[in-house]
């Protein structure tokens, strides 16, 4: 099975929500202690869109996870 390296120092965290949509609030926590750790948040372009429950409609999801998954 091959590994992910750790994350080190100034490496970047992409932050995307697949199903539900993201509070605001907790987003911010998320994002600050990302930033405690060292790490950089990175938000998705549809992170914070809404659709019904959903953080946008399935097109938008599967567009921010292709992105974070990008070479």
């Amino acid at each position: 099975m091959n590994l992910p390296q750790k994350l080190k120092l100034n490496d970047e965290v992409i932050i995307i929500a697949p199903a539900r949509k993201v509070e605001l609030e907790s987003l911010e926590f998320a994002e600050k202690l990302l930033l405690k750790w060292g790490l950089k948040p990175v938000r998705s372009k549809n992170l914070m869109c809404n659709s019904g429950i959903f953080a946008g409609t399935e097109m938008e999801r599967k567009q921010d996870l292709q992105w974070a998954l990008r070479p």
